[in-house]
């Protein structure tokens, strides 16, 4: 049974949204985006209660390529306070498993490649 066919009005839905080749893979993706998008609300609630290590005026994400293996990487949340030169990034992963340990080495790679900070957290 298709995972996305667990109503009739489920699966129009998703059939009316989504062209027929992506429909399998399409809502763990979708999900995914949604859950970084629930991120970052929460890390700018954090800040607006004053609760983050550093006053953040900047939020989002970033793309770029990692000089050293000419690969595209990305950042699920970047905060940042240009003033200070600081800046606090995060990863978002909606997933059954997790790996934290090779999430933070990743993340600390990452956050080397944003320029102009002099502390990252």
């Amino acid at each position: 049974m298709n995972p996305l066919s667990i109503t009739r009005s489920s699966t129009l839905w998703v059939r009316a949204l989504l062209p027929p080749r992506t429909q399998r893979g399409a809502l763990p993706t979708y999900i995914g985006k949604q859950f970084e998008s629930i991120c970052l609300q929460w890390i700018q609630r954090k800040n607006a209660a004053g609760e983050l290590p550093f006053p953040v005026f900047e939020f989002g994400q970033w793309w770029g390529t990692n000089p050293k293996t000419r690969e595209q990487v990305d950042i699920d949340v970047v905060t940042a306070n240009r003033n200070e030169k600081r800046v606090f990034v995060g990863e978002c992963k909606w997933r059954n498993r997790f790996d934290w340990a090779e999430a933070a080495r990743t993340l600390e790679h990452r956050a080397q490649l944003l320029k102009g900070f002099n502390e990252q957290s």
